[in-house]
């Protein structure tokens, strides 16, 4: 017999395969700046984001780096533009599924490499914008520092 979830009002509920609920739980835990914030405003976790660190993913050979680097890639053509995970995937070649995961990994790589959990991209969902855009697309972006940083870094 199928179990019937109800979800609770203002909630959706989502099937999720289980090898993907880890990945899962870290977007959502991204969503909501409380949740992620170790620091108390973006400017103090922006400022964590390196010359070092972005060169270091930018040499990185391991999967990871190499989707990361190519997502900074497309942002930082037009920073403080929010680009959907579904127009990151089109226009990297990705799947939908790569980029929805690469966040995990990102997080890893950044806690084991530098000692904290802070991305040089900025990440929200389509409804906590002002005005909301999207609905409940995921949408990244990088400020117009890390984009310049890191086309130097990438010698663009």
């Amino acid at each position: 017999m199928t179990a019937i979830f109800t979800p609770q009002p203002g909630y959706q509920y989502v099937p999720v395969r289980p090898e993907h609920v880890g990945a899962v739980k870290e977007l959502l835990a991204t969503l909501e700046t409380p949740a992620i914030a170790d620091l108390a405003t973006e400017d103090e976790r922006d400022a964590l984001i390196t010359d070092d660190l972005l060169a270091d993913i930018a040499k990185g050979s391991k999967k990871t780096t190499v989707i990361i680097s190519e997502i900074l890639d497309i942002l930082a053509e037009a920073p403080e533009k929010p680009v959907n995970l579904a127009e990151l995937a089109d226009r990297t070649g990705r799947t939908l599924s790569q980029l929805q995961t690469v966040w995990t990994h990102l997080t890893r790589y950044m806690r084991a490499r530098f000692g904290h959990k802070h991305w040089p991209v900025r990440m929200r969902s389509g409804y906590r914008f002002e005005p909301p855009i999207g609905g409940d697309e995921v949408y990244v972006w990088v400020t117009d520092d890390v984009a310049t940083r890191w086309r130097a870094v990438r010698g663009k």
